[in-house]
């Protein structure tokens, strides 16, 4: 919308409740103003979410699969209608939109009815307002949706949309990069993000390497994040973490996360209490506490949500972000086992068997939040092979710790071909603490921290049987 008198270059001026920004004729490039651009996106978000609350007809639970399929199908034979909710037709569009990426568009907001992606509603408000993301926004969608039309026959390599799309915004970025200024901009930063974000989806390594690559060459350039909307910073760390954790690699990143973290308050058990008071008194397990104190808060707040009834899957909800991503910043960063050592200290087990423990527990949550998880089987690995390398029983150092690890992993597998391994642990450790059943252990174990809607409330009767099942 132009206004008919000139004005002086520079932000615009934007008041709450008013439904337009202004922009001069005679100077069209404030558009692009850094703050003009944050406030249209602010402005997408609320409007996106206006859209879906006012939307009249709102989908039925679906009770059964065969319902579930049927508004699928629909919901992708809808997507024929090249039609934008009103609330974001007037919205400047970084590129003009013919009418498949006004389907797609509609796709992606009628989608979130049944399914959910995290972050959908924040990653389309920071892909609105720059050409190259909004590109890789429309590769998105048409791969979503031809999966949607085609669960079981989608092939990603031949999926031609999605890749002319994702073709066209890597040329755009491609192009940017040869500009000294332009390629160290936010919208740069930003579709490099996606990019990255879309080949974890994927599972395209490689690439995903050369993606990381540049975004770390770009943050060198800049001398970090400064200057950038805040959520830059945020999905670098994310991904970061995502990334570094397929190879259990210490993060790039700062943990940007944990200085957003909000604060949510909860009281400790009292024996978790004790125990990290126990942990803060030596400089070995420095780290340990505040890992503790992270994931125990994301304990509460899974707990809080499911117990309440409330929606713990928002995808314009940030926390499980600020959470998980602190927590498993703290645990990338936490000195490793050196493989090469046969004799370790009791410190350095519990350091390393709590660490692989809590990060197997937040692989779970990932998982039940739709996020990327593809190194569940490594940490496993990593810990099963950490009993056996090293069967020694280490009771100097908090066996109470010790078995709300060991009781998590068996609990979260209660399938493994480890679960003798686990049960003969935990039967040693039972009887360092005088506890007499498998059952007693257990809740001992839930006292420390536990999240129900991922462990359980009660054991599985197997690994009762097994732990019970050990001669003393």
């Amino acid at each position: 919308m132009a206004s008919l008198l000139p004005q002086t270059c520079g932000p615009i001026e934007h008041k709450p409740g008013e439904n337009f920004l202004f922009v001069s004729l005679s100077h069209p490039g404030e558009i692009k103003n850094r703050d003009n651009q944050r406030a249209i996106r602010s402005r997408v978000m609320r409007d996106i979410g206006r859209s879906r609350r006012t939307r009249k007809r709102r989908p039925q639970q679906v009770t059964f699969g065969l319902e579930e399929n049927f508004i699928l199908e629909n919901l992708a034979s809808a997507t024929h209608q090249s039609h934008i909710p009103s609330s974001l037709e007037s919205w400047p569009f970084p590129v003009e939109l013919n009418s498949r990426a006004k389907e797609l568009i509609s796709f992606m907001n009628s989608e979130s009815d049944v399914v959910h992606r995290p972050f959908r509603t924040i990653w389309f408000s920071m892909a609105l307002v720059d050409q190259s993301a909004f590109k890789l926004s429309m590769a998105n969608a048409s791969m979503f949706l031809a999966q949607r039309k085609d669960p079981d026959g989608f092939r990603y390599e031949t999926c031609s949309e999605t890749l002319e799309y994702f073709g066209q915004c890597l040329s755009l970025v491609t192009k940017r990069l040869e500009d000294p200024k332009d390629c160290v901009s936010e919208g740069v930063i930003t579709t490099i993000l996606g990019l990255i974000c879309h080949d974890l989806y994927v599972g395209i390594w490689d690439r995903l390497a050369v993606h990381n690559a540049g975004l770390h060459l770009i943050y060198k350039l800049r001398g970090g994040f400064k200057g950038l909307g805040p959520n830059v910073p945020l999905f670098a760390s994310w991904y970061d973490v995502l990334t570094c954790a397929m190879d259990d690699k210490p993060p790039y990143f700062p943990n940007y996360a944990l200085e957003h973290a909000p604060s949510l308050g909860y009281t400790k058990s009292p024996l978790l209490e004790t125990i990290i008071q126990r942990l803060q008194t030596s400089s070995d397990l420095v780290s340990l506490p505040e890992a503790l104190d992270r994931l125990a808060l994301i304990a509460h707040f899974v707990n809080n949500v499911t117990k309440t009834g409330s929606q713990w899957r928002k995808e314009d909800d940030m926390t499980p972000l600020y959470l998980v991503g602190s927590a498993t910043h703290i645990l990338l960063s936490m000195p490793r086992l050196n493989p090469s050592y046969k004799i370790i200290n009791s410190t350095e087990f519990l350091r390393e068997l709590t660490r692989l423990a809590m990060l197997i527990l937040l692989e779970r949550v990932k998982q039940a939040y739709h996020f990327t998880s593809n190194e569940l089987l490594l940490f496993e690995a990593k810990f099963s092979n950490l009993l056996l390398a090293y069967p020694k029983d280490y009771g100097d150092v908090l066996p109470h710790l010790q078995l709300w690890a060991v009781m998590t992993v068996a609990t979260l597998q209660p399938h493994a071909a480890c679960q003798t391994l686990y049960a003969k642990r935990i039967a040693n450790l039972m009887r360092l603490l005088g506890i007499e059943s498998a059952q007693a252990s257990f809740e001992m174990a839930k006292n420390i921290m536990w999240i129900e809607s991922i462990a359980g409330e009660h054991p599985k009767q197997a690994l009762v049987n097994a732990i019970d099942g050990i001669p003393p």
